[in-house]
């Protein structure tokens, strides 16, 4: 990588990149996203990772890891799951930022180098660039939130100074929030957000409503299969 940043300062052009890149790591799809001479994103794919993605392209998960790297991008390792069951790297991605215009590069160079056509569900976190992206660039997938990411997600934003309420208050929201994500059906969904809702906490409240409510089908452990049966317990 150290080599790869030199270059970039020395505005070396992307095909000597690309020779030197292939060169080290051996037969691989890799795009590079530089300007002036700045690394904005890397995506990089061995060829085996692209045989096992053609074997089990129905489902991938995308996930993002954070100061694992000396230049302090965030990594993306896109995933797919195999007949056992098991995750299996497929491609990976570096950024520099993680707008809609970059994110959307990298995706499209998943998709120019695999296709995508034969992928049903795409599981993923909460964030909303993110999702907007995937659905923009694999409209015929559903969607789904890893539910380990979205129970931080309700820890992380449900909190005493965001929302003025009582630590109390907060773990009765937390603990509705979590029965509503473990709902079987949607007769038992709304059962538990009636719960939440007859608390009163109008921020709690709100801040269901607005980010949560409309999109269940994404969350809910028991309408998630309604979407996407393939999909069973991998979070």
């Amino acid at each position: 990588m150290e080599q790869v940043k030199t270059m970039l300062r020395m505005k070396a052009n992307k095909k000597l990149l690309q020779q030197h890149i292939r060169k080290e790591t051996g037969r691989c799809s890799f795009e590079v996203v530089e300007k002036e001479g700045v690394l904005q994103a890397l995506f990089y794919q061995r060829t085996e990772w692209q045989h096992i993605y053609k074997k089990y392209p129905e489902v991938i998960l995308i996930d993002a890891t954070y100061k694992l790297n000396d230049l302090r991008m965030p990594l993306y390792l896109i995933l797919c799951v195999d007949g056992n069951g098991e995750s299996e790297v497929v491609a990976m991605w570096l950024v520099s930022s993680e707008d809609k215009v970059t994110m959307k590069a990298m995706i499209g160079f998943f998709i120019k180098h695999n296709g995508g056509e034969k992928t049903t569900c795409v599981m993923a976190n909460k964030d909303w660039v993110e999702r907007d992206v995937i659905k923009e660039e694999l409209p015929h997938a559903s969607l789904l939130i890893c539910l380990f990411h979205m129970l931080r997600s309700f820890c992380r934003e449900v909190s005493e100074k965001s929302m003025c309420f009582t630590q109390d208050q907060r773990q009765q929201a937390l603990e509705f929030l979590e029965r509503l994500a473990y709902s079987a059906n949607e007769q038992q969904y709304f059962k538990h957000r009636d719960a939440l809702l007859a608390l009163g906490l109008h921020n709690v409240i709100d801040y269901f409503l607005k980010q949560w409510d409309n999109i269940r089908h994404e969350w809910v452990e028991g309408l998630k299969k309604q979407c996407q049966p393939f999909v069973e317990q991998y979070q």
